[in-house]
């Protein structure tokens, strides 16, 4: 029996679905258009459930390979797929004799469903490409849909250049314009056949980009292709339901056939060619609703009878993956996700540890990636990582992927950690040192940090931050007295977290001593003469005032440095006061000697 074995390559279509049950989805109402992806899978579903069920069988190959390619161009149920294609392996001898197209329809449906050699898909005794080749060249592939198929199949295994210039001829005969531009099955007919353009542009897409092949075949495939395109949109050619959305339908003797299959070839032709089918897909979703099922499609338009003949082709319209490009030589299965946990502190310096359990198969091979804060950590790639500083402030989490032969890789993700800190620097308590009496100066003394630490200051008086004040010293001013101080010490580090102390606050600062001098007292003592009086040195800023004094009794008003001697003082003596002021000091007062008698 022939399994599924091709080698794991690219994706062809852009169609990706998730895995469903076999069991088929409530119907949803007419009026409601759902999802693409839950259409998919409803119809999916319901595929697998015939077969499950019995009611789809091998009795009839070719709409056993119709199911193949349905499920493989819808990527879901894909044992279901695997045992249709090992009952095909076993009916299609049978249904190959004499007949290139049905040939082709095989060995195109072994490649869809990813089989490793389509050619030999019947033994290794038997090659049936060369097979269907030499039907080509021996120019016996009549039936209508021969030429199409053998063009489809032979392309995308890359074989078309081995058919002979003559057969190739042959082949492009058979694959029909007909007058008004579409695909039909004989030359005389006046009008296209929606099955056969859409069977038509996915063979001519192929041919087209085929560069094994002549110019002059590719070149002529790129103009029946445009031929093709431009006649699914005349709208002549379609069909549109009462939302306004077109479709496709085909007529035998004036009778309808089933838009379903019709759509399914020519919407999926076109979206493979690039051409958007959002319109044709809303139409079949609302004939899928209107069926019994609300899952399968109808043999008649809008029909409630559920048909698997209709739905194996209608699906392409959906998935927008056909003959062209519906492949699943990828496939796959799925890893039974586990869990993964990190443990460790969050901190610099510190070995955080992922640990990762409950995967299944047991064997899977783990990696590892490393975020902080969503962003990847280039180049960490183990289980364990030490923190550095550059994650400070930040989370962390770690993606573990699992990944084993045969399997789909998965991924889980960890909570993330606790917000990274620093490491803890090493502090002291600051002290102050100096006298507490303004006009001194506070000395803030940090103690023994970690080497290495840069430190700031930060002064405060009575409680209060003075702004401006991060020096290391504090010269005490009028403001402070009577005020107590402390200082706040911060200290950084590059990895660490910063740190700050503060010290004991100090006294009250008391009133500054301010220098003081003698005063003396320079001049005549004779009537009519001036006195100075010369302070002498005294604090930075302080504010002198004068008071003159005869014969030891207060002169009133004489408060100048000055004192010019007159009658009134003859046979006296002078003496001056001086008083210094000044903000946050004590007021002081000296006294000069007195001059001698004045004459």
């Amino acid at each position: 029996m022939s399994f599924i074995r091709r080698l794991f390559l690219p994706l062809l279509t852009a169609v990706a679905v998730l895995f469903g049950s076999v069991l088929v989805a409530a119907p949803a109402r007419a009026d409601e258009v759902i999802s693409d992806q839950a259409s998919i899978t409803k119809a999916a579903d319901w595929i697998a459930q015939q077969w499950a069920d019995g009611t789809y069988t091998t009795g009839d190959a070719g709409l056993l390979a119709d199911g193949i390619m349905a499920l493989a161009s819808a990527r879901q149920h894909h044992d279901t797929m695997e045992e249709m294609v090992a009952g095909l392996e076993q009916v299609g001898p049978t249904y190959v004799i004499n007949r290139a197209d049905a040939l082709a329809k095989v060995i195109l449906t072994a490649d869809i469903a990813g089989v490793e050699d389509p050619a030999h898909f019947f033994g290794p005794d038997r090659d049936l490409v060369q097979e269907l080749i030499d039907y080509v060249n021996a120019k016996k592939a009549p039936q209508a849909w021969g030429g199409y198929l053998a063009t489809i199949a032979l392309s995308r295994l890359g074989r078309l250049d081995d058919v002979s210039d003559e057969g190739m001829t042959y082949l492009m005969s058979r694959m029909i314009i007909t007058k008004d531009g579409g695909f039909g099955w004989y030359a005389a007919a006046p009008t296209g056949d929606p099955d056969y353009t859409g069977i038509g542009i996915s063979a001519m897409l192929l041919l087209s980009r085929d560069d094994e092949v002549a110019a002059r075949y590719r070149e002529e495939a790129a103009t029946k292709l445009a031929s093709g395109i431009a006649w699914t949109e005349n709208a002549a050619n379609r069909f549109t339901n009462d939302d306004g959305d077109y479709f496709w339908m085909a007529s035998f003797g004036g009778a309808d056939g089933a838009s379903s299959n019709s759509t399914g070839m020519v919407a999926s032709a076109l979206a493979e060619a690039g051409v958007n089918i959002e319109s044709p897909k809303r139409a079949m979703k609302k004939e899928q609703a209107a069926t019994d099922s609300g899952a399968a499609w109808s043999n008649t338009r809008m029909g409630t009878r559920d048909d698997i003949r209709a739905t194996v082709q209608a699906i392409f319209a959906i998935t927008g993956a056909g003959y062209a490009t519906a492949d699943w030589d990828d496939y796959k299965r799925d890893i039974t996700v586990g869990t993964a946990e990190i443990s460790g502190t969050a901190k610099v310096g510190e070995k955080l540890t992922v640990t990762s359990t409950g995967w299944e198969p047991a064997d899977v091979t783990l990696s590892y990636a490393w975020f902080r804060d969503g962003a990847q950590l280039p180049g960490i790639d183990t289980a364990s990582y030490t923190v550095s500083k550059y994650n400070i402030g930040k989370k962390m989490t770690v993606k573990v992927t699992a990944s084993a032969d045969g399997y789909a890789d998965a991924s889980v993700t960890t909570a993330p950690t606790a917000t990274v800190v620093g490491m803890t620097l090493k502090t002291a308590k600051p002290t102050i040192s100096g006298t507490r009496q303004v006009g001194h100066t506070l000395t803030a003394k940090a103690g023994s940090w970690t080497s290495g630490t840069k430190l700031s200051y930060q002064w405060y008086r009575d409680g209060k931050k003075l702004t401006g004040y991060t020096k290391s010293t504090f010269a005490l001013t009028q403001y402070s007295l009577g005020k107590t101080l402390t200082v706040q010490v911060i200290g950084t580090k590059d990895g660490y977290e910063s740190a700050s102390v503060t010290s004991a606050k100090t006294a009250k600062v008391k009133a500054g001593t301010l220098k003081s001098a003698t005063p003396k007292i320079s001049g005549t003592t004779k009537v009519g003469s001036k006195l100075t009086a010369k302070a002498g040195s005294w604090t930075s800023g302080t504010k002198l005032s004068y008071q003159w004094y005869r014969d030891g009794k207060k002169l009133n008003g004489y408060t100048k440095s000055t004192f010019t001697l007159t009658k009134y003082s003859k046979g006296k003596k002078l003496s001056v006061h001086v008083t210094g002021k000044k903000a946050g000091y004590t007021t002081v007062t000296t006294h000069s000697a007195r001059t001698a008698a004045v004459k």
